[in-house]
């Protein structure tokens, strides 16, 4: 099935979206024809990210932000508003993988495991409630926080991970 969508004239906001699947989504929406603003903390993969959308013929930029840092999230999100005037998708998909593969939840440093849920759930939180209320004054705009399939399956490998990811689905 090949799905084609027509976002002209949107602007769409990701965060994540230096590498991986945040940069697929940011693409994406790029070949659809919305606008997209990249969203994250690496910015040397961020600023490629946003050259290669705007390569795709729409608008985009870099914005460099720790979602886990709720008050650099507030400041960002009034920046993007003021400088793009609106957003009509945010692409909640800034995550932490997990750094101890394999190891029981009782030796994981419990710094690392509040480190990746302040990203992969707070994180989330704070885009949410950043954006929330200029959505609903807009009375139009989509939020979307993608989660993992981690949060599906137990996993000994990496227990914290698939937690802070069910999180997003609860």
């Amino acid at each position: 099935m090949n799905v084609k969508f027509d976002f002209s004239g949107n602007i769409a906001l990701v965060t994540g979206a230096a590498t991986g699947i945040g940069k697929a989504t940011a693409i994406e929406f790029a070949k659809a024809g919305a606008d997209v603003i990249i969203a994250d903390f690496n910015a040397e993969a961020g600023k490629k990210t946003s050259e290669e959308v705007a390569a795709l013929g729409v608008k985009s930029a870099f914005y460099q932000i720790d979602v886990s840092d709720e008050k650099a999230v507030k400041a960002m999100a009034a920046q993007v508003l003021k400088e793009w005037g609106r957003i009509d998708f945010l692409i909640s998909n800034a995550g932490k993988g997990p750094k101890h593969y394999g190891l029981p939840m009782t030796n994981i440093p419990p710094d690392d495991i509040r480190d990746q849920y302040n990203v992969n759930v707070v994180g989330y939180v704070n885009m949410v409630q950043a954006f929330y209320d200029f959505f609903k004054e807009q009375k139009h705009g989509k939020i979307v926080c993608t989660s993992s399939l981690a949060a599906l399956r137990n996993s000994g490998i990496h227990p914290h991970y698939g937690a802070s990811k069910v999180a997003i689905l609860r």
